[in-house]
Order: C-alpha cells, then sequence, then structure tokens
C-alpha cells in the first residue's frame, strides 16, 4: 500500500507577511447570480482573518452623494394638494349611493340590517352605530349601495317602513364634512 504524503495546505494568512500591516482588499466575485464577497480583518488578538459572504440574488445600488435624488414623494407631485394626499384619493368618497337609516331599535344587529337591505341590490358597505360600552344599536345605520337606483329604491320602500315595533327613516346620507 503507497504511503499518504502528509502535505499540509496553507491557508491565505500563512501566506501573507504577518510583520505586513497590510490586509488583502475586499474582492467581490459574481458566478452565475452568486455573488461571493471577501474581507479580511483582523480580530482582537491581531490575527488575520476574512469573511467570505455568498449573497443569492444579487442586487446593484449604485448611492452617490454628489447627485440630487429623482425620487419625488407623492405629496410633492403635480396635481397634488400637499401632504396627506399621497394618491390623491384619501378623505375622497363618493356617497352619492350612501343612504341613512335611523330609528332603529336598540336590539338591532348587523345580520338584521343585511337582511333589510339585501332585497334592493348589492352594497359595498354597511355601518350600524352601536354604543362603545354595551354593543346596543344607537338607532341609526349607514348603507353604501353599489348603484344609485338601488340606494333610491330602498329609500322609497323603507321610510316609514314599520320594523321591530318602530317606523324607519330613511333618506339621503349627507356628505361628511372636512375637518382641518
Amino acid at each position: 500500500m503507497p504511503a499518504i504524503e502528509d502535505t499540509k495546505i496553507s491557508s491565505w494568512a500563512d501566506e501573507v507577511d504577518e510583520t505586513s500591516e497590510d490586509l488583502p482588499p475586499p474582492s467581490e466575485v459574481i458566478d452565475n447570480g452568486l455573488k461571493i464577497v471577501t474581507v479580511y480583518r483582523r480580530n482582537e488578538d491581531g490575527k488575520k482573518r476574512h469573511l467570505i459572504s455568498n449573497l443569492h440574488s444579487v442586487m446593484f445600488c449604485n448611492l452617490v452623494a454628489d447627485k440630487p435624488s429623482k425620487y419625488i414623494p407623492p405629496y410633492m407631485r403635480d396635481g397634488a394638494k400637499g401632504r396627506g394626499d399621497a394618491m390623491g384619493h384619501r378623505g375622497q368618497r363618493d356617497d352619492s349611493c350612501a343612504i341613512r337609516l335611523s330609528n332603529l331599535s336598540e336590539s338591532t344587529q348587523e345580520v338584521d340590517l343585511e337582511e333589510l337591505v339585501r332585497p334592493f341590490g348589492d352594497y359595498s358597505k354597511l355601518f350600524l352605530a352601536k354604543d362603545k360600552n354595551t354593543g346596543a344599536c344607537k338607532g341609526f345605520a349607514y348603507i353604501h349601495f353599489k348603484h344609485k337606483l338601488s340606494a333610491a329604491n330602498a329609500i322609497a320602500f323603507l321610510d316609514g317602513h314599520g320594523y321591530d315595533h318602530l317606523i324607519l327613516a330613511a333618506e339621503w346620507s349627507k356628505p361628511q364634512v372636512q375637518q382641518h
């Protein structure tokens, strides 16, 4: 059987002169989308060490301090009205298909309200005002229908309609007042 040669593989630190204060510069290699970064440093004992990092998704980002940024925040773009108007729609909603239903009993639940308005058409939002402490109905609700005709039919039928021993009042919802 042949003898196994005892060969010692030297490390990079053995090949660099120990008396030299200079460390090799950092290196970057990109191979098939894998970025390998090697950084050389000294540890607390003054021994030379190297750190190898493998980054799978390589993204290049050049930051130059001399050039101004081309990014403009949405509130500073043309047509914006200032802070808070990021997309131009904040605070604006279409209440033209919303109705206010009042004189509801305290025992009214959202399920009851859904059953009451479902025959008039599709709605996008239903809000039943409730007391924070008791959870009981405060006596009114807002329903946002998808179509104005559905909302008009609901008002025509529900205004003056008897429901849960009370006479309901239905009307078009008034636009929300903007507070500044």
